[in-house]
């Protein structure tokens, strides 16, 4: 699973609002909070690769703000 998440620690990328932001934010944001999406898996019982996506966003957001020095 490593090998998979981290190239996506390498960059950081320009947001919208001007900030610095990394790739878990530009592709997990929108799985992330979109909280019909997960009621949906939930009743579709795949809770578990909610649980899988959701940690591999956490992992790779906060990877990549430590390698970068990005803020919380």
């Amino acid at each position: 699973w490593r090998s998979l998440l981290e190239p996506t620690t390498k960059e950081v990328f320009d947001l919208p609002k001007g900030n610095k932001g990394t790739a878990a934010n530009l592709w997990g944001d929108i799985f992330i909070t979109n909280e019909a999406l997960h009621d949906k898996m939930k009743r579709d019982n795949l809770g578990h690769y909610l649980k899988l996506l959701k940690l591999a966003y956490h992992w790779s957001n906060d990877e990549a703000k430590k390698i970068h020095g990005l803020g919380k």
